[in-house]
């Protein structure tokens, strides 16, 4: 035998590595090993250390239906660190597995574990998808193998929709949940089941069993010639799925404008807005695919109090998804006392010391405009009657005077002559 470190291999072609364990059920790694590097022609063979299963439970994978009879656990080389299993010869994928995982399988497995390989897209896609160029094949290419403890396989460079077909299938399935958490510790999915998570440059599936898995492409609007109508393909949610909120989530705003973020999928065409559950009220907005989100203003109907938004996301053929919604407590902003416009009245106008003419004063109004500068309002001034309309009456008056006196004058001295 050969020693290769954490495994150990039989055969000079290196075609299969063994792990050693001194228990029945186990394979365990040598101590501070946590890799297993294998290659396109190479398998982890786990066969000397499986254990039978008496009362076998039956788990459903897609459409298959799997009678585990075998398991086997995986000890790693460090206690509490998960196993990694590489494929010298991919870089674009790899398996991560929990210490102390168990692997369950049915009665016709040989017990071997190869690594990430390029699998084929053969089979039938799902409804409103094509198979995509990226394609894996892990586990076992004749068996379903289930995982009592999820495993993480990590797709470098898709960020679209995936799936998978399980092995003995020939129809794909699109993987549409998204995991809870955080990409980097994303929650577990519901045995024996999966889901995705993506930082927007790779993926990470987080799932239960072995099987094909690959990218999927959507599929654009296919006119159905033979009968004149129109197949519309299926509402797909984006990876962190449909939702709605306001102000990015704040709990109360003092503004009746807010702000809501859309998040839609890569075949919305439109959203649909009310603040009606049953959109009696509503009005659509159109949605771009190449944004993952969309941020649009909103004015909440009148009054204060909680102001709920619901949103529907469709496809440009009319299928639209659930109702998603978000809640904001609408409280207007208290309005301060100097914010009323001051009214500054005009003092009133002094008549005294009436010169000659006394229809005319000689006094200015005295007007008092300043505004305190605290108030945000400019004030509002009366202002006095302009001089030149109390002088008007007193120069006709001074003027018939003056013409009487020269009528006067003039008159006498005509007598006079004659």
């Amino acid at each position: 035998n050969k020693d290769f470190g954490n495994f150990k291999a039989v055969d000079e072609e290196n075609n299969f590595r063994y792990l050693l364990s001194e228990q029945e059920g186990e394979a365990n790694l040598q101590d501070d090993a946590t890799v297993i590097t294998l290659s396109n022609t190479s398998v982890l063979d786990l066969s000397r250390n499986i254990a039978e299963v008496t009362e076998g439970a039956v788990h459903q994978v897609g459409d298959q239906n799997i009678e585990v009879t075998k398991a086997v656990t995986l000890r790693s080389g460090i206690e509490g660190e998960p196993i990694t299993i590489e494929n010298g010869d991919l870089t674009e994928a790899s398996i991560e597995i929990p210490d102390g995982t168990t692997i369950y399988a049915p009665d016709d497995w040989d017990g071997t574990i190869q690594p990430l390989r390029i699998g084929s897209d053969s089979g039938s896609a799902p409804s409103g998808f094509s198979i995509g160029d990226t394609i894996f094949e892990v586990g076992s290419s004749d068996v379903v193998l289930i995982f009592d403890t999820p495993v993480y396989l990590t797709m470098l460079g898709v960020t679209g929709p995936v799936g998978y077909r399980p092995s003995g299938s020939s129809d794909w399935i699109a993987i549409t949940e998204t995991c809870g958490g955080s990409y980097d510790t994303p929650a577990s999915p519901v045995f024996p089941g999966e889901c995705i998570i993506s930082d927007g440059s790779n993926t990470k599936i987080v799932t239960y069993h072995f099987t094909v898995f690959g990218e999927l492409s959507k599929l654009a609007q296919v006119v159905a010639q033979a009968t004149g109508g129109t197949f519309s393909p299926p509402l797909i949610p984006p990876l962190e799925g449909f939702s709605i909120s306001i102000d990015n989530g704040a709990a109360q705003t003092n503004s009746s404008l807010v702000v809501l973020t859309l998040r839609g999928g890569i075949n919305t065409g439109y959203v649909k807005i009310s603040e009606d559950s049953l959109f009696s009220d509503g009005f659509q907005v159109s949605f771009k695919p190449s944004l993952e989100t969309f941020d649009m203003n909103f004015t909440v109907s009148k009054g204060e109090g909680e102001k709920s938004v619901y949103a529907k996301f469709c496809t440009k053929s009319g299928t639209c998804s659930a109702i998603f919604s978000d809640s904001i407590v609408y409280m207007a902003s208290p309005v301060e006392d100097n914010d009323t416009p001051i009214k500054v009245e005009p003092e009133e106008i002094l008549q005294e010391d009436i010169p000659e003419n006394p229809s005319v004063s000689s006094k200015k109004p005295k007007v008092s405009p300043t505004v305190p500068k605290e108030s945000k309002a400019p004030a509002t001034v009366e202002s006095a009657p302009p001089r030149q309309s109390l002088a008007q009456p007193a120069e006709r008056k001074s003027f018939w005077t003056m013409f009487l006196g020269m009528f006067k004058y003039t008159l006498s001295s005509f007598i006079s002559i004659f």
